[in-house]
């Protein structure tokens, strides 16, 4: 790279010559690369490669559980820096082994789940729409009479 750099005036051919840093990320890769390929017989595993389609579904679950994002009562609320070591790693080991089965467990029932809360949305809205629509009224209601008590509306 160093006689590319003074044959063609191109500085970034010394950049790379004297800073390897491309390089030692290529062979990093190359490294990692090579490591799936010895363990692909058991990367085609059907269960490893329904868990890779699912990540999404295996982040989101992770995150729920251990962050409480919808309640926000998450484990990391509860133990945050408190347990030792001893009982951290085979937690957190369990703690993948549990997310990965709901994951799992979530794309066997997808549909039924999806359907499930579709329903109860709708339940939901209509009751909501049942209460705005009494609050609406009340409060309709409530201004003409506090308008007839000041006098700006007759009867």
């Amino acid at each position: 790279f160093l006689l590319f750099s003074q044959y063609t005036g191109i500085s970034l051919f010394e950049s790379i010559f004297y800073n390897n840093y491309l390089f030692i990320r290529l062979g990093d890769v190359l490294l990692v690369f090579a490591l799936f390929m010895i363990f692909r017989k058991f990367l085609t595993n059907k269960t490893i490669l329904r868990l890779g389609q699912s990540t999404l579904s295996i982040y989101i679950i992770h995150f729920i559980l251990l962050y409480g994002s919808f309640t926000g009562l998450g484990l990391y609320g509860f133990l945050n820096h408190s347990l030792p070591p001893t009982i951290v790693i085979p937690g957190a080991l369990v703690f993948m082994i549990v997310c990965s089965y709901l994951a799992l467990r979530y794309e066997d029932n997808k549909i039924t789940i999806k359907l499930k809360v579709k329903n109860i949305l709708k339940i939901v809205m209509v009751k909501i729409e049942y209460v705005l629509l009494f609050a609406f009224n009340a409060l309709r209601s409530l201004s003409l009479k506090i308008a007839k008590l000041f006098g700006l509306i007759k009867n």
